[in-house]
């Protein structure tokens, strides 16, 4: 088993777009992203389930806010 101790790859700021989100959890490969604040607290966590349960949710979607 691998331990990564980089947690760069999976974490965004809480305040970026959602398209910047999708695109950390595309690039990470383990299909999530934890959220943190600019302090580095741990603000949530977004999945690519959650993600694609969302997206069913939706009339219309809009990636950039």
């Amino acid at each position: 088993m691998e331990i990564d101790h980089d947690i760069r790859p999976y974490t965004v700021l809480q305040d970026v777009s959602l398209a910047a989100a999708l695109d950390q959890i595309d690039a990470n490969k383990s299909q999530i992203v934890f959220t943190v604040d600019r302090t580095g607290r741990l603000t949530g966590v977004m999945t690519d389930g959650d993600f694609r349960r969302w997206v069913m949710a939706q009339k219309t979607i809009d990636t950039a806010q």
